[in-house]
C-alpha cells in the first residue's frame, strides 16, 4: 500500500468553498481511480488560512502516477470554477509504509 498526501492552504474566506470542492469533486475522483483504496480530507483551522490535507491510499506507486497524469491537472484547474483559489501551490508527498504488510485495510 502507498499513501499520497496533498496539502495546501486556503484563505479562511474561501475555506468552505474549498472543502465543498474537495468533498464533491476531488475525493470522488480519487475513489474512482484504478488502484485507489480510500481517500479522505482533513481541514486544520488557522488564524488567516485553513490547511487542507487530502490523504489517498493506493495499491501501488504506478497507480498514483497514472492518476496524477490523468486527473490531477484537471482537479487543480477546476478550483477556480468552484469559487476559490489556493493561497499557495499544493504540496504533494508520497509515502510507502513499511509496517502495514499484515494490516487488513478497512473497506471504504
Amino acid at each position: 500500500m502507498w499513501v499520497r498526501q496533498w496539502r495546501s492552504n486556503v484563505s479562511r474566506a474561501n475555506s468552505d468553498a474549498c472543502l465543498e470542492f474537495l468533498q464533491t469533486v476531488a475525493v470522488p475522483r480519487h475513489k474512482k481511480a484504478e488502484g485507489n483504496l480510500r481517500a479522505h480530507v482533513l481541514r486544520i483551522a488557522g488564524e488567516l488560512a485553513d490547511e487542507f490535507r487530502l490523504f489517498s491510499y493506493w495499491h501501488s506507486l504506478e497507480a498514483i502516477q497514472a492518476f496524477t497524469l490523468r486527473e490531477e491537472t484537471t482537479i487543480l484547474h477546476s478550483q477556480a470554477e468552484h469559487g476559490y483559489r489556493l493561497s499557495v501551490e499544493p504540496d504533494i508527498l508520497i509515502y510507502q509504509p513499511f509496517d502495514l504488510d499484515d494490516y487488513d485495510f478497512p473497506p471504504p
